[in-house]
């Protein structure tokens, strides 16, 4: 009887500690601090302005912060620290942010963060259109790079 209850308690030990060690189905994990390293400017496929945090002093100490738990905090580390905490998902190839507090008094639309190809860079990208002196329109991306820490 012994041994029975025995088996039964390691058998519930074996299966407890496999559910909970954090498996995933996905190649790609968040979980740690990406920091932004540059912003990218692009007209087209061409680039026409960028900056590094280590030329840009507002881009200074600019982070993501992704906890196991599923939460996370959006940090900067100016004069004034400020943190944002937020919720997140993700696959193999994305990451979505959902602030958990108001901004300037509204909640602000999700945020997706895509892996880069070789997986070292997590990207946001803005995109806007902007018309030309002579009426042309050129298409605008703006990239910002968060590197893992």
């Amino acid at each position: 009887m012994k041994r029975t209850i025995s088996l039964i308690a390691a058998l519930f030990l074996l299966i407890s500690l496999f559910a909970m060690s954090g498996c995933s189905d996905f190649s790609f994990n968040p979980i740690g601090q990406w920091t932004l390293t540059d912003d990218i400017l692009y007209a087209g496929d061409k680039v026409i302005n960028s900056a590094t945090a280590e030329e840009n002093a507002l881009m200074k100490d600019i982070s993501f912060i992704f906890y196991k738990s599923g939460t996370g905090v959006f940090r900067t580390m100016s004069d004034n620290r400020y943190d944002r905490n937020f919720t997140y998902e993700y696959d193999d190839h994305t990451v979505t942010v959902t602030y958990t507090e108001p901004f300037q008094g509204k909640m602000q639309d999700p945020i997706t963060l895509t892996l880069s190809e070789d997986g070292s860079a997590l990207l946001i990208n803005n995109y806007s259109t902007v018309k030309e002196q002579d009426g042309h329109s050129v298409e605008l991306k703006e990239q910002f790079v968060y590197t893992k820490k």
